[in-house]
């Protein structure tokens, strides 16, 4: 049991202070893959950030998708980007 707890905290403290795999082989801040930067990845960071890091989709998900300000890691500065570029016509860098 306590191997699972000292995981736990090892998985928590590395997901709660960044998400970043590999490199964006899609559309920046696309999270979720699906092609397009819409509200799905906003849902998808949000639940998977801050919700439920063990659910096995957040996984499959591209996180280096999600570093829109292009600093090597994904984010609560990223969310602040993505919802400021959705709802009040912010920009995204992305290393362009």
């Amino acid at each position: 049991m306590k191997k699972y707890l000292v995981l736990s905290v090892a998985l928590i403290t590395l997901f709660g202070a960044s998400f970043a795999f590999g490199y964006c082989n899609g559309v920046c801040g696309d999270i979720n893959g699906d092609g397009s930067l819409d509200i799905a990845d906003l849902t998808a960071f949000v639940h998977c950030y801050y919700e439920n890091i063990y659910d096995p989709v957040c996984l499959t998900y591209n996180w280096a998708c999600g570093d829109v300000n292009n600093d090597g890691g994904t984010t609560t500065v990223d969310l602040q980007i993505l919802v400021d570029y959705m709802f009040n016509g912010g920009s995204i860098d992305c290393g362009n």
